[in-house]
């Protein structure tokens, strides 16, 4: 199996010494077992003030003065700290009451010599995580009643849980609304505006600054520049890593890329020496070098001592099974010795055969290895289909109502327009059909006028013309009313023009 420790080994050497402040600590202040912890110590008795002796039996005592196997025993197989000697002192002031046998007084503990160390208060967790949360803001800024009233009716509209907190507001005189971004029903309505008509607009900001990732690069000579590794796509900013006040052979570069740098790359200005490798680095949490968790550090660590070579009970740096040391350079021997691997152990993930260096899945899980990534962006109604709700408000079910009976009565009327205008055009057709009859009777009748007026002139012509050949032949004798007939209905004739 091949070798899966850390690159350099005096750097190991450097991260295992800064444990060692560690060991005046622990010298003052004892580790206590978790068990332990939860206990309740004895009193401590302090030089020049008179202890007082107790009265009758303590039936507490005998039960605080149980200690687990954990503590830490010495050659003899007695436990060595304070607190398991002010154990065995209070035992025997409980076996004093039980058997009513004369013992020794206690011995008194010494005080430490400086103040506990203070921890820092855990930090709260957001009120509105921007990856769960979308945040909206009301346009006019209504009042507190109001406001109250819009999220009555939301909680009633969607029946949302008081647990599940799907809709915040930090106080009830801020314009923000904080609403889960799984709910896009109540997202959609409220940016409708279909509770009391207030109409709320979104206020993500998705391009806000966020924590860039750094990683570090390996095999990069000391007399090189560190900023000619922007050459790599993705590099921000890039300085030298020191160790003991001098220049060793790695950087720290600030990605910006989304996606993670290569395992390695090749940079063009080292030509003739191995790809450098990118390995990202965890300095979001502190780790232990006593337990080798991960959020805290040794001085503060209450857990047992563990190897980070094979996840024994004792110290990394006297492992039998440690890696040896590289060759020195003047030795001139440059290939490594082989390593053994077959007792190694990793105390976090107790995963065989690998040290704690070589980067498991607790470590992976604690200290992600990739950037988280940006919020979505805001939420837009042409590009989000919205899920309508399930329960709409008597508000909107009224509305929508009134609209459906807007939109029957609109649809009736069209069609009666479309009647009544069908009706007026076959109208028009009809009239103007009626107009080229009478213009056509019109014609006709000037025709026929034209006709009969044509045969009275003839027949006037020929009266006339018979009067004359009746005059030149001499009188002959007419039969009576012939002349009368024609001029009667010449005359008649002429008014029938006329009229």
């Amino acid at each position: 199996m091949s070798y899966t420790g850390p690159g350099p080994f005096p750097g190991v050497e450097e991260d295992l010494r800064m444990s060692e402040e560690d060991e005046q600590a622990n010298d003052t202040w004892p580790c206590l077992s978790h068990s332990a912890g939860q206990r309740q110590l004895p009193a401590l008795v302090v030089p020049g003030m008179p202890s007082t002796p107790r009265s009758g039996c303590d039936p507490h005592a005998v039960s605080a003065s149980k200690r687990s196997m954990d503590d830490v025993l010495n050659s003899s197989g007695e436990l060595q700290t304070p607190v398991s000697k002010a154990s065995r002192l209070k035992e025997g002031n409980s076996d004093q009451c039980s058997d009513s046998r004369d013992t020794d007084p206690p011995l008194p503990m010494p005080l430490p010599s400086r103040p506990p160390p203070s921890r820092p208060p855990p930090s709260l967790p957001a009120f509105a995580p921007r990856g769960e949360y979308l945040k909206l803001m009301f346009e006019d800024n209504p009042s507190v009643d109001v406001k109250l009233r819009w999220l009555a009716e939301v909680n009633r509209a969607f029946h949302l849980e008081r647990d599940l907190a799907e809709v915040k507001m930090s106080a009830v005189t801020s314009r923000f609304v904080y609403i889960s971004r799984v709910r896009l029903d109540v997202v959609g309505s409220a940016m409708n505006g279909d509770f009391l008509a207030l109409t709320l607009t979104p206020q993500d900001s998705p391009d806000r600054t966020r924590k860039l990732p750094t990683y570090l690069v390996t095999r990069y000579p000391v007399g090189v520049d560190p900023s000619l590794s922007k050459e790599l796509d993705g590099v921000y900013s890039a300085r030298r890593f020191h160790q003991d006040g001098k220049p060793i052979s790695r950087i720290v570069v600030t990605w910006t890329d989304t996606d993670p740098p290569p395992s390695s790359f090749p940079f063009s200005f080292l030509p003739s020496l191995p790809p450098c490798e990118f390995r990202l680095l965890h300095n979001d949490k502190p780790s232990c070098f006593k337990c080798w968790g991960i959020g805290h550090i040794s001085r503060y660590c209450s857990g047992l001592e563990r190897c980070a070579w094979c996840a024994g009970g004792h110290d990394s740096r006297t492992c039998p099974h440690r890696a040896p040391p590289p060759p020195s350079p003047a030795t001139g021997d440059h290939t490594p010795p082989p390593v053994d691997t077959t007792h190694w152990r990793c105390p976090r993930c107790q995963e065989p055969g690998v040290s704690v260096w070589h980067g498991c899945a607790r470590r992976k899980a604690a200290v992600p290895s990739t950037p988280a990534p940006p919020p979505p962006p805001p939420l837009s109604l042409a590009a989000t289909p919205l899920v309508p709700p399930a329960s709409p408000s008597p508000q909107v079910q009224a509305l929508r109502i009134a609209v459906d009976k807007l939109m029957t009565r609109c649809a009736s009327l069209e069609s009666r327009l479309d009647a009544i205008d069908a009706r007026l055009t076959s109208v028009a057709t009809s009239q103007a059909n009626t107009q080229v009859t009478i213009d056509t009777l019109a014609e006709s009748q000037k025709v026929l006028i034209s006709a009969v007026t044509l045969l009275t002139e003839k027949l006037d012509s020929f009266a006339s013309r018979f009067e004359d050949s009746s005059a030149r032949a001499g009188p002959s004798p007419k039969p009576p009313g012939l002349a009368a007939s024609f001029s009667t209905f010449g005359s008649r004739y002429k008014k029938h023009t006329v009229r």
